[in-house]
């Protein structure tokens, strides 16, 4: 395959395509991105072919590249979410605004405190929260253990926790001083 011979990686991408779109299954929970997500990952083994280190896993290399895209994926996701779910500037005409500003304000904290935490925690807080992972899929996805997901998990919920409560206190005081007004 390395020489460029399409029979070789005709022999590659039938013994990979199904394992690979179970796993991208999994991480994506879309059959539509899991499949572009697979051919993604065949053309860009395709293209590095004169690259491959024989002595290295092509196994690992292949999904390597698998998870970089869905990763990849994931972040276009959560970008695209974030911007679908910008709350507009309304008035304080009733609880609806208000409420809105609230989980605006703890939403924005909870951004500014998970972009802050060491790269395992926020990885595995992110597949927990936003993509519904289990933690044995994260373990399974991030090549770690359960008992280290459940570790950066607790961790990561614990600074969450220690950033966000007084914030929501502060919050709650502003809340309750406009109503009165």
């Amino acid at each position: 395959m390395q020489k460029g011979d399409p029979v070789a990686f005709e022999q590659v991408y039938y013994l990979y395509k199904d394992k690979l779109y179970g796993f991208c299954y999994k991480l994506l929970g879309s059959d539509e991105l899991s499949k572009e997500v697979v051919q993604e990952t065949f053309v860009r083994l395709w293209e590095k072919r004169a690259n491959l280190n024989v002595e290295k896993s092509l196994n690992a290399y292949i999904y390597t590249i698998a998870k970089n895209l869905v990763k990849d994926h994931q972040a276009r996701y959560v970008k695209e979410y974030e911007a679908s779910n910008q709350i507009p500037s309304n008035s304080f005409e009733n609880n609806s605004a208000i409420d809105n500003i609230t989980f605006s304000e703890i939403k924005n904290m909870e951004e500014r405190v998970v972009s802050q935490l060491p790269p395992q925690q926020k990885e595995v807080y992110k597949l927990s929260r936003y993509n519904q992972l289990s933690n044995g899929e994260i373990a399974e996805y991030m090549g770690i253990s359960v008992n280290s997901v459940k570790t950066h998990l607790r961790l990561a919920l614990k600074t969450l926790r220690e950033h966000i409560s007084p914030i929501s206190d502060l919050l709650l005081i502003v809340i309750s001083i406009l109503i009165q007004s």
